[in-house]
């Protein structure tokens, strides 16, 4: 009797742990089918990290020299796109390399050493809260050049996602800097929040695109020029042979746009 009494008492254990298993496997099919995820838990990391700088030929501390940040695309990375470096025609600037602080998502395998500006799962609430770090990062760039060189003028240069990037530090820091060079990239309009982008019309901006570029069509460039002119921005776009691509054409209106600016 005792033993029937035992084998019953285990299994209603097993049928009630299996109704368990079976409501928590609908709730969570449930939640797969209606898009509704937990969102994981978010820290803020704070580490010392290295980035490229560049000096020109004959360089001397004493001297105060032009600061231009590069940053690469969607997938690049630091060591990579430092190799413009090579491309300039006897720059008298320093050339300071940042890394996206994101791994590329689709980098697998041999595709390692990808890195990305911005948290790309599309959830808005990771968005508000990651976006500013990024902006942070450069800023701290921005002052740990200021604390090691003289500078005298500082300039963003923005490669395809790395242009949304310069866009909102350039703009919202209009007084520290001097000029931002946008290259085959969006504007990011949801990383401003009220008259931000009137209040930092004072901003030079270099706009760019190659003719063949199938992510910025000269119609897109153009708009994005009449946008801001119409902030009263002072714009200038520059269309150059190629496609997604930085070329020595373009390195050279780089240059010679930064000596006028």
């Amino acid at each position: 009797m005792k033993n029937k009494t035992h084998l019953n008492k285990i299994s209603f254990i097993l049928l009630l742990t299996g109704l368990m298993l079976m409501l928590f496997t609908n709730i969570a099919c449930a939640r797969e089918k209606t898009g509704i995820k937990e969102l994981p838990l978010l820290v803020k990391s704070v580490k010392l990290t290295t980035c490229i700088v560049k000096e020109p030929q004959d360089f001397d501390k004493r001297k105060s020299y032009p600061l231009l940040i590069g940053l690469h695309g969607n997938g690049g990375n630091a060591a990579s796109f430092a190799e413009v470096w090579n491309e300039f025609s006897n720059p008298g600037f320093l050339f300071a390399v940042p890394q996206g602080p994101y791994v590329y998502s689709h980098a697998h395998g041999n595709n390692r050493g990808m890195y990305s500006w911005y948290w790309e799962k599309v959830k808005k609430e990771i968005w508000e809260i990651a976006d500013p770090i990024s902006e942070e990062f450069l800023l701290n760039v921005v002052d740990a050049a200021t604390q090691k060189y003289k500078i005298s003028k500082i300039y963003i240069l923005g490669f395809s996602q790395g242009t949304s990037l310069a866009y909102a530090v350039g703009i919202k820091n209009f007084k520290r800097i001097d000029g931002i060079i946008c290259v085959g990239g969006r504007f990011p309009n949801e990383s401003f929040k009220g008259k931000q982008i009137a209040a930092g019309s004072s901003l030079p901006m270099l706009l760019a695109a190659g003719n063949h570029d199938p992510h910025m069509s000269l119609k897109r460039l153009k708009r994005f020029k009449d946008y801001f002119q119409g902030f009263g921005y002072d714009v200038t776009d520059f269309v150059y042979e190629g496609g997604h691509q930085i070329t020595r054409e373009l390195l050279k209106k780089v240059q010679e746009w930064m000596k006028k600016k």
